[in-house]
């Protein structure tokens, strides 16, 4: 019996291990070309801010494979879900796509974000 409730409190704790949110961990931060005034944010609560219009998106899902972030989230303005894709180089993250299951789809070509915090 004690060894079912030393399990059921490891279990417990580990619970709390990845409570950052379903992006992961090593991209909890603030990213921007420049940091004075970054573009995004990654944060704990599992959201995606976005400092231009202030607004804090809740993130359904994100996979990292192959240096490619996958960020899925639902933006209720537009009444979609989105698809922003990142390209993983060195540090930075380069969004490359942004896919709306409205059919809306835009490919970009910018330099990297850095991380800023």
């Amino acid at each position: 019996m004690k060894s079912i409730a030393l399990l059921s409190a490891a279990l417990l704790t580990l619970g709390g291990c990845g409570s950052a949110g379903p992006v992961p961990e090593q991209f909890i931060a603030s990213w921007g070309n420049d940091c004075a005034h970054p573009f995004m944010a990654f944060t704990p609560q599992g959201t995606m801010h976005i400092y231009a219009v202030g607004t804090d998106y809740k993130i359904q899902s994100a996979s990292l494979a192959n240096n490619v972030l996958t960020v899925t989230y639902a933006d209720p303005d537009a009444g979609a879900t989105m698809t922003d894709t990142y390209a993983v180089e060195g540090d930075g993250l380069r969004q490359t796509r942004a896919t709306s299951d409205k059919g809306a789809d835009a490919e970009f070509t910018g330099s990297a974000y850095k991380r800023c915090s």
